[in-house]
């Protein structure tokens, strides 16, 4: 099957730490990008992807994966994945706030096919990530064709247009 294959990890690698990918952590304040890099707080991730300098707020951490060692849209995906906010879970501490320092996130393990494999893996989440969201776009429209037309029908008929 396909789809199989594409899931499957053929040369699984060990689990690493992020620090073994290369992890680098940023000082807050201007950070130059060269690549693309993640940015992530408690259950929030994202690939920043430009070539300018830009601040981020210091209980946000860039992390800059190694492009020889990972494929930053499949370190996204693994971020976002259950297992990973598990693991961010467990190592967050809570005051007001759920925290986790950089020690914590570069010590967190995922594991890491070869990059081409991560590649094909991230292009297939991508697509069927985007038919999902069509999916899901379609039934908002419809969910607010129905409100539209709840509200019409309300009208019409306190305002005796329709009778009852």
């Amino acid at each position: 099957d396909t789809q199989k294959q594409i899931l499957a990890f053929s040369e699984m690698e060990e689990k690493y730490s992020l620090q073994a990918l290369e992890f680098e952590k940023s000082r807050i304040g201007l950070s130059s990008v060269k690549h693309q890099h993640l940015v992530a707080s408690i259950g929030k991730t994202a690939i920043v992807d430009v070539d300018f300098e830009f601040s981020i707020w210091s209980p946000l951490a860039l992390i800059k994966i190694s492009p020889e060692k990972a494929y930053s849209k499949f370190v996204y995906y693994v971020f976002i994945s259950d297992e990973m906010q598990e693991q961010i879970d467990l190592e967050s501490s809570e005051s007001t706030q759920k925290n986790i320092g950089m020690g914590k996130i570069s010590a967190l393990k995922i594991q890491v096919p070869p990059i081409d494999e991560q590649q094909r893996i991230a292009d297939y989440l991508d697509t069927e990530a985007a038919k999902i969201d069509a999916l899901i776009g379609e039934i908002d429209n419809q969910v607010n064709l129905l409100k539209t037309y709840r509200k019409s029908l309300i009208n019409e008929v306190i305002t005796g247009k329709i009778e009852v």
